[in-house]
């Protein structure tokens, strides 16, 4: 490993800091490491997306629909995209058993969907605008913090930036810049390890109860957070760790508007029964495996090499979060549960940094693959 990342390997995790706290994310590095290749992968995404709408009508899905009738805002708008526009709109609304609701979709992305639509108006297609616009501008927020994370556990500035090529660059993250809230989740994930690195733990308490309310799944960040403070203050119980418990606050609160509105405080969860589930083993006998499981593996592989060579505190998160998804029974969508795992990333922007040929290799893959599977999601067929 490089110079930085065999130093994480002699350091010692109670320090909140393991590097030294001049080490800064500068408006200049943070413009060359993420503002310029979010602009060129997203342009990319974009034409590709353009190109299979005008150029491949005959691929186009079943499904396929112009929720807004601009291709350019609609290329980024299928699937959940609805969904959570539904929800921004109108609100929950119940329907009868066996139905699909827009019940099963968290909260918080449609809330600030509607937030901005309030200033920016109430027209089907403002709707979808303003949800592509908190995505990309969550994205940005989990870059920077992704990048300052790097720093602060002692990484160059190679290796930081390439792991935030890394994300930009994998084969699902147009999901990141779609109307879906994976992004969002990611930048709250990554801001409240940064600010509990940073002993900041009122506004971690802040950070865990959005993550909650942003996905259900989102509690278990204070799960991983509670190794972070382990790791900074042993098992003395001190008055910050009870801000952890705003993960579980924020989600009980959304439970109980639904135990109040419908009657059923699991109610999201009872939804979730008009999705086909897809187990592993279907997936394996399909023709999709390769694409479908390919990432997942990648990360079992980045986890593994990460329990030696990152914080535990970040591998804590990536296991928890990892085993939910395994046991949700929806491999058909693994592919993009995954973005979520930044530790990941850093585990490849750490091998990147020490060998060329695979950030090369990565590279060409991951771009092959992001072009292909953004022209599929812009016709409506199912990618993940």
């Amino acid at each position: 490993m490089s110079g930085g990342s065999a130093g994480i390997l002699r350091a010692d995790f109670s320090s909140p800091l393991m590097a030294d706290d001049a080490a800064r994310v500068t408006p200049g590095f943070f413009f060359r490491a993420a503002v310029v290749p979010f602009a060129l992968t997203r342009m990319l995404l974009m034409a590709a997306g353009l190109f299979a709408v005008y150029r491949l009508p005959g691929a186009r899905s079943p499904w396929w629909n112009q929720p807004t009738g601009t291709p350019i805002i609609d290329i980024w708008s299928h699937f959940d995209s609805i969904w959570y526009e539904g929800v921004a709109r109108g609100g929950y609304v119940q329907m009868p058993a066996g139905y699909m609701s827009n019940i099963a979709f968290a909260p918080l992305f449609p809330m600030l969907m509607r937030i901005g639509c309030f200033f920016a108006g109430n027209s089907e297609k403002t709707f979808y605008v303003v949800g592509i616009v908190i995505s990309n501008i969550a994205l940005l927020v989990a870059l920077g913090y992704l990048l300052a994370l790097m720093l602060m556990d002692g990484h160059d500035r190679l290796s930081a930036s390439r792991a935030a090529w890394a994300v930009l660059i994998f084969p699902t993250s147009f999901f990141l810049s779609a109307c879906y809230p994976m992004s969002l989740y990611m930048a709250l994930a990554m801001a409240a390890f940064y600010h509990a690195r940073k002993q900041q733990w009122r506004l971690v308490g802040l950070l865990v109860g959005l993550a909650a309310l942003s996905r259900p799944d989102g509690v278990l960040l204070s799960g991983a957070l509670a190794v972070e403070y382990y790791l900074q203050r042993g098992f003395s119980i001190r008055r910050e760790l009870f801000n952890l418990a705003w993960g579980p606050i924020g989600l009980f609160s959304w439970m109980a508007c639904q135990w109040a509105k419908f009657g059923n405080p699991f109610a999201f969860v009872a939804v979730q029964s008009a999705w086909h589930s897809c187990s592993l083993w279907t997936v394996l006998h399909s023709t999709h495996a390769p694409l479908q499981l390919g990432p997942p593996v990648l990360f079992a592989v980045m986890t593994v090499m990460g329990l030696r060579r990152l914080r535990p505190s970040y591998t804590a998160f990536t296991i928890l979060m990892g085993l939910l998804m395994l046991t949700a029974n929806r491999y058909w969508s693994i592919t993009r549960f995954v973005l979520v795992l930044f530790p990941c990333f850093m585990m490849l922007g750490m091998i990147s940094r020490k060998h060329k040929w695979f950030h090369l290799a990565y590279t060409a893959v991951s771009a092959s693959l992001s072009t292909f599977l953004m022209m599929r999601f812009a016709l409506a067929q199912w990618v993940a």
